[in-house]
């Protein structure tokens, strides 16, 4: 019995420990305002694809055919100035869609990964004047980004773009990453420098 209740009250220090560090941080308004669902969002960007392949994939590998459809973001293919959590988990979303394309295709599971830029919503409005002069002037709907997902799914593309621009970004990092790290830098510090930050 005491030690449950000494489990329990390190658990609870823990999570107030926790609590007062994200209230009195300055850098992440998420995490600031919403400590808890800052958490938690990152746990579900991070783990949740990984989740759900467990809820599904059975079932598709037994009938050799399912479709797996990564809601990553352009982020992941390029990546997102002043947000590195954002950034990485992104990263990583797509590394998981693309193993489970190879792993897969040739078990019948189809797998895609939906890349939107900029899509306007509550998230690119709280994004700050540093996310907002990145991602703003080429923001496209959430309707528009629904009719890219109808489209993508049609075929078995593994890349779904909303913003057909993203490609060409992603074949420069590719094809020159030090060039492209530093016209991005320099994209970095002017907008950094027009926000005020």
């Amino acid at each position: 019995m005491v030690t449950a209740f000494v489990v329990l009250l390190l658990i609870a220090l823990a999570i107030t420990a926790l609590y007062v560090h994200d209230i009195r941080q300055t850098q992440h308004t998420i995490l600031r305002n919403f400590p808890v669902l800052g958490h938690f969002r990152y746990f579900s960007e991070s783990f949740g694809e990984y989740m759900r392949q467990y809820q599904y994939l059975p079932d598709w590998l037994e009938r050799r055919q399912g479709r797996f459809l990564a809601t990553v973001s352009a982020a992941g293919l390029l990546t997102m100035l002043g947000s590195a959590p954002y950034s990485v988990t992104k990263h990583g979303a797509l590394a998981f869609a693309e193993w489970m394309s190879i792993t897969y295709r040739d078990r019948g599971i189809i797998t895609q990964a939906l890349c939107p830029q900029g899509v306007r919503t509550d998230m690119l409005d709280a994004s700050g004047p540093q996310g907002k002069a990145i991602l703003e002037s080429s923001a496209i709907s959430v309707e528009e980004v629904a009719d890219a997902v109808v489209e993508g799914l049609q075929g078995d593309k593994f890349l779904i773009l909303p913003h057909p621009e993203v490609a060409t970004y992603y074949a420069h990092r590719g094809t020159d990453p030090d060039r492209w790290a530093a016209q991005m830098a320099k994209l970095q510090s002017s907008v950094w420098g027009a926000a005020g930050a």
